[in-house]
């Protein structure tokens, strides 16, 4: 009976701070305060679970992507890295593996083509 009352004010809470207003200066700073220690307590529960869409959209020509924390995490890493925007960076990758998947079919194709012998 311990554990259900436990259980129960735990969900009780949980759906307090989802419900409460993210612009509300006093919200903000609970959550910004004892958030990090909540998402810590269900990573180790189940760590997917502790994984959250974040406002972060990666836009190209394909359209909108909305990431979670570790696309988030991927994404700024890339971008730092490679010191521009990621859709510049894929755009330059993906022409770079076009280029050498033509070059390797360039010079597979005589290998492939079955050659006609004179009878």
């Amino acid at each position: 009976m311990r554990s259900f009352s436990t259980a129960n004010k735990m969900a009780k809470s949980m759906l307090t701070v989802r419900s409460a207003d993210p612009t509300d200066p006093v919200a903000a700073a609970a959550c910004v305060q004892h958030g990090p220690a909540i998402v810590q307590a269900i990573s180790q529960i189940h760590p997917a679970l502790a994984d959250y869409l974040t406002r972060a959209i990666v836009r190209d020509t394909h359209g909108e992507t909305q990431l979670n924390n570790r696309g988030h995490t991927a994404v700024t890493i890339i971008e730092e890295w490679c010191l521009t925007p990621l859709t510049e960076a894929v755009e330059q990758l993906v022409g770079t593996l076009i280029l050498i998947s033509t070059i390797r079919f360039d010079t597979a194709l005589p290998r492939m083509t079955p050659t006609m012998s004179a009878q």
